[in-house]
């Protein structure tokens, strides 16, 4: 099992205040990697190993490389990037998606749901071989591991959605946060300081990747019931005090997961178009108004 010890170096000072409180008894809050290892047969784990590692396949790679190809026309169209409140807001609700997902997934009565048993099995296992899970899997299998989830949102988007530009942008903008995100935030958030360049560390320091102290020292110390987002942590301080490993009822996080899956998109979409006008007219008036102090 994961034995936190001191914590990581490159804490952020920002997040370092918050996380403090999340991690367990007999950490110092100082400059030290955290400690982790994969279970062995005599800690006498609930899970003989993590999940099956199976080869990516050319469906995968064609998936990955037309949705990444939208988003460099988008770029090249208009920025992608159309809003930053838009794209804040989105960069949190990716994280607190997966913490939703996560939660439920986390539960052991998900084992006895046939369509889960997989994807459940595998989350619950990461808690015995969090190492195993991640840096044996690979950041790519994992990332090829969230193919089915873009579907249903791609799917969903496409009942429910309006077909717009927006629809495609928030699309966009959910995988790249809530699949792409964190399968990378949760990735480096392992392992200690294996793989981390300049870039992931600084990422994480402003808690745009997810930051091992708050995942390790927080999520993987039994009873495994807080910091369930795994993009970048920002949703947890919200959630915390909401999700936990037995509350809300595990039905309750599998409708509201549904919920969001099916249409999310098409709510924030349908919120994006007020807020903008609201936005646009705000401007006109205050332009406006200066004129008339210019004027006077």
């Amino acid at each position: 099992m994961c034995n936190p010890t001191p914590v990581l170096r490159h804490a952020a000072k920002a997040a370092a205040a918050a996380a403090d409180a999340q991690t367990p008894a007999g950490t110092k809050g100082g400059a030290a990697e955290l400690e982790e290892k994969d279970a062995k047969s005599e800690d006498r784990p609930r899970f003989d190993g993590p999940e099956p590692i199976h080869p990516c396949t050319k469906r995968h790679h064609v998936h990955h490389f037309l949705v990444w190809s939208a988003v460099a026309a988008l770029l090249v169209y208009d920025g992608f990037f159309w809003s930053l409140p838009l794209t804040a807001f989105m960069v949190w609700y990716g994280d607190a998606y997966t913490a939703v997902l996560h939660c439920a997934l986390d539960r052991p009565a998900c084992l006895d749901i046939k369509i889960l048993t997989g994807a459940a099995r595998g989350f619950q296992a990461h808690h015995e071989y969090p190492l195993a899970s991640t840096h044996g899997r690979g950041l790519y299998r994992m990332i090829c591991d969230t193919q089915r989830i873009q579907l249903i949102t791609i799917g969903a988007a496409v009942v429910f959605g309006r077909w717009n530009l927006m629809t495609a942008r928030l699309v966009l903008m959910k995988l790249v946060t809530s699949a792409y995100g964190g399968a990378t935030g949760h990735f480096y958030a392992h392992g200690g300081g294996k793989g981390r360049g300049p870039v992931i560390r600084t990422m994480q320091k402003l808690h745009l990747l997810l930051p091992p102290k708050h995942h390790v020292g927080g999520h993987h110390v039994a009873p495994h019931d807080k910091n369930f987002g795994i993009v970048n942590g920002l949703s947890n301080y919200f959630l915390n005090p909401l999700l936990w490993s037995n509350s809300p009822p595990l039905w309750v996080c599998l409708a509201s997961w549904a919920f969001l899956s099916l249409f999310d998109v098409a709510i924030i979409e349908r919120c994006v178009e007020p807020a903008s006008t609201l936005a646009a007219s705000a401007g006109v008036a205050l332009l406006g108004a200066m004129r008339v102090a210019v004027a006077a």
